[in-house]
């Protein structure tokens, strides 16, 4: 007996049916990719990424019970449209009786006008081991050669230091009542240490900054610099021109999470924190590397916070930026979406941006309506 078997398949009829329905269905994905209706999704996923970010990185500050959060990196191109982020951190401060610092002193140099019978050029002094700065000319104001020193590091603490503390730290002086700010670069070897007074470095802080130890430091002595007398503003402790302090503590700035690779934004999506268009948003404020960071408190509090609001534009910067003034052609900008950040308590939420004819085009920001409490 011979049994037949059959084969199953496709026939030429069915294979043409499905490759016409792929060729619909290929047009079709094509079609909502290229709509207004896709470009929208994109900026609803780049804002809610924004979000989760942000939730994360509160999450992380409740959970180490230190300040993280998130760094918004300026694109190179455009300073104004951020791309992508990163996580960060605020190390411990560094006390001045630990490891890292102790035995070594803040030393603020303020120079004296000399005053003489001749009224020669003032002389050049050296104090406590440092190198001091030029004195000023007889008569002048010497409130721009104020210096401020850290002196008596040995080369481990030196070494310590300059690799650990960076431009944006701050110094903590509570005796002087003083916080000052480290600029770029942070500070400058002048002395090494194998100096009799150990290695000492000039901080790089502005005169401004510097506590102000009276209208004017000058002192008053004969050629032969005999009988010196101070101004009465200047504490006695200034014979030497200087004022030396030993309790204090750098407070270090937020620094980028080790191990954390940094998060991208959807192609083409960005956040807008263009000065002039986004006044009343309050975005972070930019550091000197253009970087703005949101930094939470392990309650969830944003850290230096000096409004109730902190609110980020979120929008496709391929399209025209028209946010403001709104106008008949703000259908040209796209979707937008505003992501408002509660500082008080941390909370988020999203919202739309306001379309013309109202003259306030981030009314929904502040009205309370959706506060994500």
């Amino acid at each position: 007996m011979i049994r037949r078997t059959t084969k199953s398949g496709f026939t030429l009829v069915e294979l043409l049916v499905a490759m016409a329905l792929a060729v619909v269905l290929l047009a079709l994905a094509i079609g909502v990719s290229q709509s207004s209706a896709f470009d929208s999704q994109k900026v609803v996923g780049s804002a809610d990424r924004l979000t989760e970010w942000m939730i994360a990185a509160k999450s992380k500050a409740l959970r180490d019970k230190a300040p993280r959060g998130i760094r918004l990196i300026p694109d190179t191109a455009n300073p104004e449209i951020i791309r992508e982020i990163a996580y960060i951190e605020q190390p411990d401060p560094i006390p001045s009786n630990g490891p890292l610092l102790l035995g070594s002193r803040l030393v603020f140099y303020y120079p004296c006008q000399v005053i003489e019978d001749t009224m020669a050029p003032p002389p050049t002094y050296n104090f406590d081991g440092l190198p001091a700065p030029s004195a000023p000319a007889p008569n002048t104001s010497p409130a721009s050669q104020k210096t401020l020193f850290l002196a008596g590091l040995s080369a481990a603490q030196q070494t310590s230091f300059t690799s650990t503390v960076q431009s944006g730290d701050l110094i903590s002086i509570p005796e002087l009542r003083s916080v000052l700010k480290l600029g770029t670069p942070a500070f400058t070897v002048v002395a090494a240490a194998s100096s009799p007074s150990g290695a000492t470095l000039r901080l790089n802080v502005t005169p401004e900054s510097l506590p102000d130890l009276g209208r004017n430091v000058y002192s008053y002595h004969d050629s032969s610099r005999r009988n010196m007398t101070l101004h009465p503003n200047v504490p006695p402790t200034l014979l030497s021109g200087t004022l030396s302090v030993t309790n204090f503590s750098i407070i270090r700035a937020a620094r980028p999470i080790l191990g954390e690779p940094t998060q991208q934004l959807p192609s083409g999506m960005a956040v807008d924190v263009r000065a002039a268009q986004t006044t009343s948003l309050n975005p972070p404020a930019a550091d000197v590397n253009g970087n703005r960071d949101i930094l939470f408190a392990p309650t969830g509090e944003v850290i230096g916070a000096t409004e109730a609001l902190t609110v980020l534009l979120v929008r496709d910067a391929n399209l025209p930026n028209v946010v403001a003034p709104l106008g008949a052609n703000y259908d040209q900008a796209g979707q937008m979406i505003l992501i408002c950040l509660y500082n008080k308590t941390g909370a988020i939420a999203t919202q739309p941006v306001n379309p013309p004819p109202s003259p306030d085009p981030y009314r929904f920001a502040r009205d309370g309506i959706n506060t994500g409490l």
